[in-house]
């Protein structure tokens, strides 16, 4: 999403399969903007499901993009 005026807050559902990881590019040129990433009203945990992704703008230029990428035998070490 590209955006010269962004001055509202705008809601986009992703669902993410186990293993998934939601990835975002922030680009702000000019002004603020907020990103709150939830599921079910609370803060995300690591778990599959559908995920409400809300950005606000309060005179923002710029854009913003979110992917939702499967990882497979990830581990820490």
């Amino acid at each position: 999403m590209d955006y010269s005026a962004l001055n509202k807050m705008e809601s986009q559902d992703l669902t993410v399969e186990s293993g998934g990881i939601i990835k975002a590019k922030i680009v702000v040129e000019k002004g603020s903007l907020s990103v709150k990433i939830q599921k079910d009203k609370e803060e995300p945990v690591d778990e599959s499901g559908i995920y409400t992704v809300t950005v606000t703008g309060k005179k923002a230029k710029g854009s913003v993009s979110f992917t939702v990428t499967v990882v497979k035998n990830f581990s820490i070490i």
